[in-house]
């Protein structure tokens, strides 16, 4: 009977944080939010960021490009993934990049599905390229997600996961993706604020 009991209650928490995300996802979209997905290899201080996909909630493209890393050639940990070199060294650099990219990403909303992973690393690319990262507002659809799923932040699922429980497709081993991984954060974002 206690374990009945457990149960129901862990369920009525976990519908209470589903209505929860649902509700600011629904109201993220109201604001018009662009999605933001920087592809990057490596990590910690070693991460490059080698491209970049802004869109809108429509799925309109409204920029990307791949960025030359300030290192060359780049590998990557995942034997099945390729990396374009010859792409990435013809590639501008983030910093010529940024002249574009700089007005989207401070007037707007930005969603991104690994914030603070995703920010840390433009502002590591930033300051390679002697360029101050502003100001971003921006929401966490990682975090959103794993509140929505599990009811605790503390749990983020990767976006591979994410996307596979809704049924999005990616491409898990093309690490020149940022458009085709931008959509599918999009269509998360969707998911979660029409789920039922």
């Amino acid at each position: 009977m206690a374990l009945d009991f457990e149960q129901r209650q862990k369920q009525s928490e976990q519908t209470k944080s589903s209505d929860i995300v649902q509700r600011w996802a629904q109201i993220i979209m109201r604001h018009h939010p662009l999605i933001l997905y920087a592809q990057s290899i490596g990590t910690g201080t070693e991460a490059e960021i080698i491209d970049v996909a802004l869109v809108d909630l429509y799925g309109h493209i409204i920029f990307h490009s791949p960025v030359q890393p300030s290192q060359l050639p780049l590998w990557c940990d995942d034997p099945e993934a390729t990396i374009d070199n010859d792409l990435l060294r013809q590639a501008p650099p983030f910093g010529e990049l940024w002249k574009k990219l700089r007005p989207s990403l401070t007037s707007y909303e930005i969603i991104i599905y690994d914030a603070a992973t995703t920010l840390r690393n433009l502002r590591q690319v930033a300051t390679r390229s002697q360029l101050i990262l502003p100001a971003i507002i921006s929401g966490c659809l990682q975090t959103q997600y794993s509140i929505f799923m599990n009811g605790d932040p503390a749990h983020p699922a990767t976006f591979s996961e994410a996307c596979a429980s809704f049924n999005i497709s990616i491409e898990p081993h093309n690490v020149h993706n940022a458009i085709s991984n931008a959509e599918a954060t999009r269509l998360l974002l969707i998911a979660l604020a029409t789920a039922k």
